[in-house]
């Protein structure tokens, strides 16, 4: 019996022995696990230390590409503004030289017109010079009618001058001087001149032919008889 009860407690003693050592190997073979574990790990730790700075310098790089894109737009942008501006400022240039060209053409047409209308005033200054010279001996016609009841007053018209003697008073000659064709102080004279004893005579020279309309006209305001003659520049009336 107690043989049996020996043999028993030295079986169950080997099985606790090997049961201490297949502990003690699996506990080695854990260590080793944790440690291979540990080991990748930190590898892996590293690699995503080292990743991060990767992502980290091609985030900056992208930045910094995306930024210069940005100013390189804004650059285009700009560009395009002044291009535009540059061509609105060449357009409205280029109406303006058409405006420009527009009424230099018109002068031009201006300036011919006026030089025919010159040449044809020369010509006819010229005919009228003639006809003067021709006159310069002539004694000169005051258009009298013999049958008029009134008499005559002689205006000598020539440039800002009016020179006004009565026929039958020639050596008492008035001056007026007038300037564009203003004539009142000569109308102030005139309105004191009876009417109906008098009339006048214009005495038309040449430098005073583009004021005899106007004369005329403010005589005929105040009712008078009138006469005309031509006379030329340097005769002397009175």
């Amino acid at each position: 019996m107690a043989s049996v009860i020996g043999i028993l407690f030295f079986m169950v003693l080997l099985m606790c022995l090997s049961i201490t050592d297949q502990q003690t190997a699996a506990d080695t073979q854990n260590s080793e696990i944790d440690n291979e574990l540990a080991a990748k790990k930190e590898m892996l730790e590293k690699q995503l230390i080292r990743l991060d700075s990767e992502i980290m310098s091609m985030t900056k790089i992208i930045n910094a590409e995306v930024q210069s894109n940005q100013y390189l737009e804004e650059n285009i942008i700009q560009s395009n503004q002044a291009l535009d501006a540059t061509l609105k400022s060449l357009n409205l240039k280029i109406q303006t030289l058409k405006q420009l060209l527009f009424q230099l053409n018109k002068s031009n047409n201006e300036i011919n017109d006026l030089k025919v209308r010159i040449a044809s005033a020369k010509n006819s200054t010229a005919r009228i010079m003639d006809s003067l010279e021709k006159t310069r001996e002539i004694k000169t016609s005051y258009i009298i009618d013999d049958t008029a009841t009134e008499k005559p007053i002689l205006i000598e018209i020539k440039a800002r001058m009016l020179r006004v003697a009565k026929v039958d008073k020639l050596n008492t000659v008035i001056e007026f001087e007038y300037i564009d064709e203003d004539f009142s102080n000569f109308i102030s004279w005139a309105q004191a001149i009876d009417k109906k004893e008098y009339y006048f005579v214009l005495m038309k020279k040449p430098s005073g032919l583009a004021h005899v309309n106007a004369l005329e006209k403010e005589l005929k305001k105040l009712s008078f008889n009138i006469g005309t003659d031509l006379v030329p520049e340097d005769y002397d009336l009175f």
